[in-house]
């Protein structure tokens, strides 16, 4: 059998269970962990290759697809399918407990 993917026209990305296509700002705290999740439209589009990337991991650090907010601060947060060559961006600001 032949397992056909299409190409994505766009993609959705959530910080935990917040849309940030929406409302691209999150603001946590230092020791947090959220996972960064994507949906691709068409939603049996390709998906196997998504990264994430911290524009200051002093301040937020990624792992895989999950962030850890360091410490006070601001980061923003780029999720980009390599393979579709797509991109979304979102920032945290981590603030003082």
């Amino acid at each position: 059998t032949l397992d056909i993917k299409l190409k994505a026209e766009y993609m959705d990305v959530f910080l935990g269970t917040q849309k940030m296509t929406d409302n691209p700002t999150a603001v946590r705290f230092p020791g947090e962990v959220l996972e960064v999740t994507t949906i691709m439209h068409p939603e049996d589009s390709y998906s196997d290759d998504i990264v994430c990337i911290s524009s200051d991991p002093s301040v937020v650090s990624i792992s895989g697809m999950s962030i850890k907010c360091l410490k006070p601060g601001k980061a923003v947060i780029s999720v980009e399918s390599i393979y579709q060559n797509l991109r979304n961006s979102f920032t945290v600001i981590v603030l003082e407990p």
